[in-house]
C-alpha cells in the first residue's frame, strides 16, 4: 500500500513538471528580451505574435577605426555570417566580443585597401526599427554600440 501511494504521488509530481518547465523557459525568455534585448522571436518565440522586433527588421554595422581617425564599414559576409546573426539577435557583451574577434582576425589577414593606415579598433552598432503605436511610423532604436581597442 505505501509503494503504491509513493508512486501515485510520483506520478502526480511527474504531472507538473511540464508546466514548471514551461514556467521557467518562458521567465528566461522574458528576462533575456528585458536585459540582453534578444529579439522576442527567439528563444521560445513567446513574442512571436506580440512584437515586430525580429533579427530581420534589426541591423548591425561593424566600422574599423584606423589609428588617424579614417573609418571604413567593415562587410560581415562569408564566415561572419553566422556571428552577425547571433549578434543582432542577441546583442549582449558575449556575442558582440566573438563578432569583434573574428571581424580583428579577418581584417588582419585582408588589408583594407581604402585606408592608408592600419585599422586600431572596431565599433559594432546594433539596431531595430520600432513603430509608434499611433502613426505606425518606423523609429531606429538603437539597442547597443561597443568599442573595441585593438591597438593595446
Amino acid at each position: 500500500m505505501a509503494v503504491y501511494g509513493m508512486r501515485n504521488a510520483f506520478f502526480r509530481i511527474l504531472g507538473w513538471l511540464p508546466c514548471v518547465l514551461l514556467v521557467v523557459v518562458a521567465s528566461n525568455h522574458f528576462m533575456l528580451v528585458r536585459t540582453q534585448h534578444l529579439a522576442p522571436w527567439l528563444g521560445g518565440g513567446f513574442g512571436m505574435f506580440a512584437s515586430t522586433d525580429v533579427g530581420s527588421t534589426r541591423w548591425i554595422a561593424v566600422t574599423a577605426v584606423s589609428e588617424n581617425g579614417d573609418e571604413h564599414r567593415v562587410p560581415l559576409k562569408g564566415q561572419l555570417r553566422d556571428l552577425k546573426y547571433r549578434a543582432r539577435n542577441l546583442p549582449n557583451a558575449s556575442q558582440l566580443d566573438a563578432l569583434a574577434q573574428a571581424v580583428w582576425k579577418k581584417l588582419e589577414k585582408d588589408a583594407i585597401e581604402a585606408t592608408e593606415s592600419p585599422p586600431a579598433s572596431l565599433v559594432i552598432e546594433v539596431w531595430k526599427t520600432r513603430y509608434h503605436a499611433k502613426s505606425l511610423q518606423p523609429e531606429q532604436i538603437q539597442l547597443a554600440l561597443e568599442y573595441f581597442d585593438f591597438n593595446k
